[in-house]
């Protein structure tokens, strides 16, 4: 008998280690697929960066490559205001072209622009330059977040969106590491590399399997989904491929046949004519389930542009200056931005812990008591009428000096661990697949509009309201995020699409009925045994 027993747990202990086998190596294979295009973002972060090395350089200089205050403020929002034309473009080609040569097109204007930025003699050179960058920047995001989102497994997809934000963050570190030791013209011809590196590794990744099914590629997005769950067979993920072919039939039905009750192949509202096809994506993008997680995007992306972390970057320099931090400006950046890099870190081993709303709600209140106590040392410390923006700004060195400090690397690492990291982890997953691409460009222009006008807008608001008031704003806006994205913020961790979308299509407005029903039902209904352990099984193979 306790043979018999023994030998009954060496088979259970055999057959969990090959599941874990299993596992690992699918998990493997999808960090692959996503780090080869995460390099993108990595020239994302050098590119972002370039005001902050630029800008000190130039302003106030002597020739032809000297920046006033008011060019300073426009070279650093100018490839933030390109950036949303980029978004709308990849919006519209990501669907036609596909995720993968999406990826691939992207490097190009970043090539010329890091040359561009090399060479140029002049401003205006300068300008183009950075111009191009934020088309290039607006043109990845969309391919960038929606390849992740479709290439990942439900249980693991969190942690796979949240890790593109290592590379953002290591961009962001490398960029003014650089800065402090090189001149902004090798910055740029080391950037360079970054492209060529990226189109090389896209090349060894396959195309998404959500895409090829919806082309009819059927061979081929088989093929994708064997290499992305670790180059299985084809009969351990049957049951997954069925599942996504299921749910791109349903979510490629037409709309307006479905209220009249239609047949896919009666369906004329896509085949004949220009009008009846712009009718037919005007009524698939104003749905319930389409237009509510539009608008939960736009206002996200818009507190995560007026938190003021992402504003003041072009400038941060010159704020550190203000503040006079005990610590060389420069050397003050490089340690943010390697806090904001741990922050990234931090967010990966999390996200599946605590959750996408809980870490957005708690960096949304610790924003707003770092920029409400920075708002109320310079109200203290800093002159009437001093604007960070000045050639000179001089150092106000306080005997608590390094209370700002220590508030400023509080303030690179907490937002980055919540709203701004959240957005973009779940972008890739809350839109319905008829018009994801284009909704997910849609979004990202948005979240580019914000970031250009907070950044712009800078200024202004250190003119007419001091550089305290600013900081004091930027706590008012985080609150407002805080109070509203409570309500209207649901949690989406290791659910499906079609589960997704289900939250959304409800009958109210506020998405948090939806979450709290569900959250009760879980708790009060008794769930099946054997159920419960067949869904286990399958998410641990992948299935």
């Amino acid at each position: 008998m306790k043979k018999k027993e023994r030998n009954e747990e060496k088979k259970v202990y055999s057959i969990e280690k090959d599941v874990m086998k299993t596992q690992t190596l699918a998990l493997t294979f999808q960090v692959l697929a996503a780090s080869a295009q995460n390099f993108m973002l990595l020239d994302l972060g050098l590119s972002v960066s370039i005001p902050a090395v630029v800008i000190p350089s130039l302003l106030g200089a002597e020739g032809p490559l000297s920046f006033t205050q008011e060019q300073a403020s426009w070279f650093g929002s100018i490839s933030l205001i390109l950036q949303p034309l980029g978004s709308v473009l990849s919006g519209c080609t990501l669907e036609p072209l596909g995720r993968k040569m999406s990826l691939l097109i992207v490097n190009i204007p970043h090539v010329i622009a890091w040359l561009m930025l090399y060479f140029a003699q002049d401003v205006t050179t300068l300008f183009c330059g950075n111009a191009l960058i934020g088309l290039g920047i607006g043109f990845m995001e969309a391919p960038i977040v929606t390849y992740v989102g479709e290439i990942s497994h439900p249980t693991v997809r969190g942690m796979l969106t949240a890790y593109s934000q290592i590379y953002v963050q290591l961009g962001f570190f490398l960029a003014l590491l650089m800065g402090t030791f090189i001149s902004w013209r090798q910055f740029a011809l080391t950037s360079l590399a970054i492209p060529f590196i990226t189109f090389f590794l896209i090349l060894t990744i396959p195309e998404t399997p959500v895409w090829l099914i919806s082309k009819g590629r059927m061979d081929d997005a088989m093929k994708s989904l064997c290499w992305i769950r670790g180059w299985c067979k084809p009969e351990h993920v049957q049951q997954e491929f069925d599942n996504i072919v299921a749910y791109q039939k349903n979510s490629s039905s037409c709309q307006q046949c479905l209220k009249l009750n239609f047949q896919d192949e009666e369906c004329t509202h896509r085949r004949n004519g220009l009008s009846t096809r712009i009718k037919g994506v005007f009524s698939d993008m104003t749905r319930k389930e389409m237009l509510r997680p539009l608008a939960l995007m736009m206002f996200m992306f818009a507190t995560s542009a007026f938190i003021g972390l992402n504003a003041i970057k072009p400038n941060i320099i010159k704020i550190y200056t203000s503040f006079g931090v005990p610590i060389d400006p420069f050397v003050t950046a490089d340690i943010a931005t390697g806090l904001g890099l741990l922050g990234a870190i931090i967010y990966v081993g999390i996200i599946n812990i605590f959750g996408r709303r809980k870490l957005t709600l708690f960096s949304l209140l610790a924003s707003s008591a770092c920029t409400l106590l920075l708002g109320l040392y310079a109200y203290y410390t800093l002159p009437d009428g001093f604007t960070s923006y000045a050639a000179d700004v001089g150092v106000h060195t306080t005997p608590y000096s390094w209370l700002p400090t220590v508030i400023f690397f509080v303030y690179s690492i907490v937002p980055i661990i919540g709203i701004v990291s959240v957005p973009w982890s779940i972008i890739s997953e809350i839109f319905p697949l008829r018009g994801r691409g284009f909704a997910c460009g849609l979004s990202a222009a948005f979240y580019y509009i914000s970031i250009s006008t907070a950044t712009k807008l800078n200024l202004n608001m250190e003119i007419g309201m001091g550089i305290h008031g600013t900081f004091w704003f930027y706590s008012a806006f985080s609150m407002l995020g805080f109070v509203c994205l409570y309500f209207f913020l649901p949690e989406t961790g290791g659910l499906t699409f079609e589960e997704i979308e289900k939250i959304f299509s409800g009958k109210s407005v506020f998405v948090m009925d939806n979450w709290i029903t569900k959250k009760l039902k879980k708790t009060y209904t008794e769930p099946d045994a054997d159920a419960v352990e067949d869904t286990l099984i399958q998410s641990n193979k992948f299935k």
